[in-house]
């Protein structure tokens, strides 16, 4: 998996994180997508997500999780969308922040892009 990932926006009410990614059928299909420690921002307690914006390669899908267990989903991405959600997503009690990944449907070479549009609590 090539990830490459930024901040282009870390202000104190408003973060964007963007990432393009290359996966293929022999590398781990999970990993880590963000950890908030990245922003030496130890004053957060937590984060909600306001929007996602993403683009996967055809047929394609990522799962997007609190936790590295992956237990706690934040929501299925497949295809291309935009969501802007009017009840943002709140991260669970004790999150440690990170967010984590799972692919599926990936037979050969895939592409993406994310962008998450997020509120530090």
């Amino acid at each position: 998996m090539i990830l490459k990932a930024k901040w282009p926006q870390a202000s104190g009410r408003n973060l964007t994180f963007q990432a393009t990614g290359i996966v293929s059928p022999t590398d781990e299909l999970k990993g880590k997508l963000l950890s908030i420690s990245d922003l030496a921002r130890p004053e957060m307690k937590g984060l909600k997500v306001e929007s996602v914006l993403f683009v996967l390669q055809e047929k394609m899908g990522l799962l997007l999780w609190w936790d590295e267990q992956a237990t706690d989903l934040i929501l299925p991405l497949e295809s291309r969308g935009y969501f802007n959600f009017a009840y943002p997503i709140h991260c669970p009690q004790g999150w440690n922040g990170e967010i984590w990944w799972t692919a599926f449907k990936v037979d050969e070479v895939k592409h993406f892009y994310l962008t998450l549009e997020c509120e530090p609590l």
